[in-house]
C-alpha cells in the first residue's frame, strides 16, 4: 500500500465516524453541526458559490453528476462503490444524489441512474 492510498483510506474512515457520531446528535445539534461545518469549508474555500464552482478539490457539481452518471450507465451500485471508483467526496455525492435528478435508490441501498439529462 502507498503513503497515499493510506492517506486516503485514513480519510475515508474519518469521514465515516464524523458521520456515525454526527447521527447520534440531536436534530438541532446536527444542524448547528452542519452550519459549522459549511462554514469551515467555505473559509478553507473549499466550497463555490454558484453550482458550477468547483465544490472540493477543483471539482465542479456539473463535473462530478456527469462522472456518476457515466459510472451509473453500467448498472446499480451501492454508495460505497460509488465512492471507491469515481473517487467523488462523500459529500458531494450525497448532494449529487438527494437533490432531484437522474439518480434513484433502490431497495438494499444501491443507487440506479433513472434518466440521462445534463445541461
Amino acid at each position: 500500500m502507498t503513503a497515499e492510498e493510506l492517506l486516503n483510506k485514513w480519510r475515508m474512515r474519518v469521514r465515516q465516524i464524523e458521520q456515525m457520531a454526527v447521527a447520534r446528535l440531536s436534530k438541532d445539534e446536527q444542524l448547528e453541526f452542519a452550519r459549522l461545518d459549511a462554514a469551515i469549508a467555505l473559509m478553507r474555500g473549499e466550497v463555490g458559490t454558484h453550482r458550477d464552482e468547483p465544490i472540493y478539490r477543483g471539482v465542479s457539481r456539473k463535473e462530478a453528476t456527469e462522472k456518476l452518471v457515466n459510472y451509473l450507465r453500467a448498472g446499480p451500485r451501492k454508495r460505497r462503490e460509488i465512492l471507491n471508483a469515481t473517487g467523488i467526496p462523500s459529500g458531494t455525492l450525497g448532494t449529487i444524489l438527494n437533490e432531484k435528478g437522474p439518480f434513484r435508490q433502490r431497495c438494499h441501498g444501491t443507487w440506479e441512474l433513472v434518466e440521462v439529462v445534463l445541461a
